[in-house]
């Protein structure tokens, strides 16, 4: 007998923090909607991690553990290759949805040759080794974001967005970028031509920690702007109002590029 497909496959990427990956975990398994499966990925083998799966992933879910993967971009192409949901989202281990969102998310669900995102809350927080404090919480309404602004930052997180499960597949994340890997992604689909719908929904909660990083050497406003750049370069386009913006984004990085050139 098969095994039933999920609606949703939920990719999750963890690394050395499980503390916050249980977090994370816990926001699922509080979900008012069960029809989904979650594929935890780790590029660590630590024993902690492998207590945390073993202790909340239930007899669906799936744990893959690949130190020789280094980052995000291959732990979620591994995720997303044995996934099995019609469609796919994902959950970095530092981020959660609030416990109603799959329920309100799945239910605006209805094409499958589109992208699907949706607004989130963005948290600052303290965080100590056991514990976290919320220092402010602001709710992100990105629904007036014209369509090419994807060319000039990112503002879908990836917890707030679902991608049927064909074109996550045929769309690999670049495991040669150190960072950005998420925004790249989501520009080389919008470069394809595929269409992102926007939803007026809240649940998607992006928890951030000033001065933490994955990557502690990318964290200066100069490697930032390098970022930026390498992106810009990677995706020319051939719109005034999109490179006048990216030429006031690299200004605001202190540095001055004539807009013909972005």
């Amino acid at each position: 007998m098969h095994k039933a497909k999920p609606l949703v496959s939920i990719v999750v990427t963890t690394h050395y923090r499980p503390n916050l990956l249980v977090r994370a975990l816990q926001s699922l398994l509080l979900q008012n909607f069960l029809d989904f499966e979650i594929i935890l990925c780790s590029d660590e083998s630590s024993e902690l991690t492998k207590q945390v799966a073993n202790s909340l992933l239930r007899q669906q879910d799936s744990f893959i553990s690949v130190p020789q993967i280094k980052g995000p971009a291959g732990t979620r192409n591994l995720g997303i290759s044995v996934s099995s949901g019609k469609w796919i989202c994902f959950l970095d281990d530092d981020d959660s949805l609030d416990n109603e969102f799959l329920s309100k998310a799945t239910n605006l669900l209805t094409n499958t040759h589109q992208l699907h995102y949706f607004n989130f809350t963005e948290i600052i927080e303290k965080r100590e080794v056991e514990t976290t404090e919320i220092i402010l919480s602001t709710p992100k309404d990105i629904s007036n974001s014209f369509s090419d602004n994807l060319f000039i930052g990112n503002f879908i997180p990836n917890n707030a967005i679902f991608v049927p499960n064909d074109i996550a597949k045929n769309n690999h994340f670049d495991p040669r970028l150190q960072s950005h890997e998420d925004w790249d992604w989501l520009i080389s689909l919008k470069d394809k031509g595929y269409e992102f719908i926007h939803h007026p929904v809240w649940g998607p909660n992006v928890h951030l920690h000033p001065g933490e990083s994955r990557n502690v050497n990318l964290n200066s406003q100069y490697s930032k702007m390098l970022d930026f750049l390498s992106i810009y370069r990677k995706w020319p386009i051939d719109s005034d109002k999109v490179k006048e913006l990216r030429s006031l984004q690299m200004e605001k990085f202190g540095f001055k590029l004539a807009r013909e050139l972005l």
